[in-house]
């Protein structure tokens, strides 16, 4: 919003960014004029991510431990595509879609924060926030760095992130 120097905005998003839009509204409310979310992800309970769930229930989290992994990063660096496609196939086993849609979306995963941004967001989720990794110790680019850095030294922070969005 910054860079096209619009002040306050309608938020919306679905699923990754709804969450995305949930966050932004928690931490800049003065900044949100409304808020549309769709689908899940919204602003997590992390205190509760390290909470056991049902065995049929964890196996289908698989990615998220993967993730949490070395290799979990490398696999996703070095096959982005076939990793959607596999968790896309198991998550909605009666979703059929095709290699062209597929396609579309893979575009998003040559983002060079990709594999950054989903390797910190599924971590937070099972590390919970007292176990958190660093994105400086974890091979993040200098943006998310950056951008981490600001938040983290950004003056009421946490009393912002328990104020809800304004809807006027």
């Amino acid at each position: 919003m910054d860079a096209l120097d619009i002040p306050r905005a309608i938020l919306a998003g679905y699923d990754w960014g709804g969450r995305a839009a949930c966050v932004a509204a928690a931490l800049w409310p003065e900044r949100c004029a409304g808020l549309v979310s769709v689908n899940s992800y919204l602003i997590q309970d992390t205190s509760t991510a390290t909470t056991p769930l049902r065995p049929e229930l964890e196996a289908g989290f698989w990615y998220f431990f993967y993730f949490a992994t070395e290799p979990g990063r490398l696999g996703l660096t070095a096959n982005r595509r076939g990793i959607a496609r596999l968790i896309w196939t198991r998550n909605s086993p009666n979703w059929h879609f095709d290699d062209a849609m597929l396609d579309r979306a893979a575009r998003a995963f040559d983002n060079p924060d990709y594999v950054d941004i989903v390797i910190h967001s599924y971590g937070i989720r099972s590390r919970g926030p007292n176990r958190r990794q660093t994105t400086a110790s974890s091979g993040a680019s200098e943006r998310t760095r950056r951008t981490e850095a600001r938040r983290s030294t950004r003056p009421g922070r946490n009393k912002r992130a328990r104020r809800p969005c304004s809807t006027e």
